[in-house]
């Protein structure tokens, strides 16, 4: 539920009365956490709504003032060395037998680390929909 409550928050504009039932309905959710000296993407200083998971710390990110939406960081809670295989070329394509087999890439996160975040700088709203492209290419693709 917090995955989505958030995504709604960060890619959605709507009327004030469904921004703070969203804003309520986040609050409300089990084992949400308000720190209060957080930071958006550009250094903002604000409140923000936290949720912990799997050794990270989700945080949406608000004016202390207004409440408006800032932004959102994502922070490591703990240290964590992710281990992830990548396959190489094949030897034909790259022309060299040592590239034969896979690689192993190893990421080692600190905690405190911010992993992801970033900042509302400016918001609009359209009248009406951009006008359509004169020339349309039309594809059929095979199901």
């Amino acid at each position: 539920m917090w995955h989505t409550t958030a995504r709604l928050i960060r890619e959605s504009a709507f009327r004030p009365d469904l921004t703070a039932a969203l804003y309520r309905l986040a609050a409300g959710l089990p084992a949400i956490t308000l720190t209060v000296d957080a930071a958006d993407a550009l250094g903002r200083p604000g409140i923000a709504v936290s949720f912990r998971y799997d050794d990270l710390r989700s945080e949406l990110v608000f004016d202390r003032d207004t409440y408006r939406f800032l932004g959102s960081r994502t922070i490591a809670t703990a240290d964590r060395t992710t281990r992830t295989k990548v396959p190489r070329s094949s030897p034909e394509r790259a022309g060299a037998e040592e590239m034969r087999g896979d690689r192993e890439f190893v990421v080692t996160t600190r905690k405190g680390t911010v992993t992801d975040a970033f900042a509302i700088v400016t918001v609009g709203l359209a009248d009406a929909l951009p006008p359509s492209a004169e020339k349309v290419s039309r594809v059929t693709v095979p199901c």
